[in-house]
């Protein structure tokens, strides 16, 4: 059995202090909250995005991304993937165009308010010091409280970590630093899926959040998230085409721009840059010999 405690300590709580600072880009007076009325319906309209420099990392966006579906992204390194993930997110505002969840520009909505229908999950895990439990249930905290035991167990089952967690001495209650020592990369990405999956949110973010895993719990996972019985709009990022091929959608971005939109078969059969890529997936999963991915990372 493992305690749960909902009250953090001293330094959880200046964690998470910095997490909730006042963000650079300011609400409209008076902002909304966002009214999910479609399901968390994203749709970009002719959205371009530079950094400070002249060069755009989007150009002419033109892209929807259906409620309850799962979309993935692929693309090389660089072509705008993950910024398309800041700007939902609206860690930046677009540079022309517009961003709406179930037609509403979210430029207009109030950041919290935004994000708490939003969670969000990359390759690097972000442990605060404390339980497991704690680690985990944090994910509800936008609802101004921590997951329940029992939703902390079933997304731990849900992520195939359960049983890793239960053959520790103390189980849930196992203290972790603020790097997660003495757990593998595999272990940590799963936990930031834990902790994604208790927010119970309408749309889920994955960035690289399976890039440690080993193929047979990347499946698991994706499975549990694609037949849960909570409708969710899933964007996934992912370089394994593995990961993403029962999408519904795959949108591949090249320099910017959408430059290939279908199903998996869909983009095969098409013959352009998504077709390059799954020929050579299939070429390097004949010439890779296996090697263990899921490897201990710190002390």
């Amino acid at each position: 059995m493992f305690t749960l405690r909902l009250r953090p300590s001293d330094r959880e709580a200046s964690l998470v202090k910095i997490l909730h600072e006042t963000p650079d880009l300011q609400d409209d007076a008076g902002a909304p909250s966002l009214e999910l009325t479609n399901g968390g319906t994203i749709e970009f309209r002719n959205v371009s995005f530079s950094y400070d420099g002249p060069v755009p990392v989007l150009q002419g966006i033109n892209l929807t991304i259906p409620a309850g579906r799962t979309t993935a992204i692929v693309g090389m390194s660089g072509h705008g993937k993950s910024t398309l993930f800041s700007l939902i997110m609206r860690m930046a505002d677009v540079t022309e165009g517009e961003i709406l969840i179930d037609g509403q520009d979210i430029r207009r909505v109030a950041q919290g308010d935004l994000r708490s229908h939003i969670a969000y999950v990359n390759h690097s895990f972000v442990a605060f010091p404390g339980t497991i439990y704690y680690n985990i249930a944090y994910g509800t905290v936008s609802r101004g409280e921590l997951a329940s035991k029992d939703e902390v167990v079933e997304a731990a089952k849900a992520v195939n970590l359960y049983d890793t967690i239960m053959g520790r001495e103390d189980g849930f209650d196992a203290k972790l630093n603020g790097s997660g020592s003495k757990m593998s990369g595999g272990e940590l990405q799963r936990m930031g899926i834990a902790r994604a999956l208790v927010k119970k949110s309408p749309i889920l973010l994955l960035d690289e959040a399976t890039a440690a895993l080993d193929t047979a719990t990347e499946t698991k996972i994706m499975d549990y998230i694609r037949n849960s019985k909570k409708s969710r709009t899933t964007v996934i990022i992912a370089h394994r085409i593995s990961t993403i091929m029962d999408a519904d959608q795959i949108v591949v971005l090249g320099h910017g721009r959408v430059a290939e939109l279908g199903t998996h078969n869909e983009l095969v059969v098409k013959g352009g840059i998504y077709a390059e890529m799954w020929a050579k997936t299939q070429a390097d999963s004949l010439s890779d010999m296996p090697t263990v991915v899921d490897k201990p990372i710190g002390p």
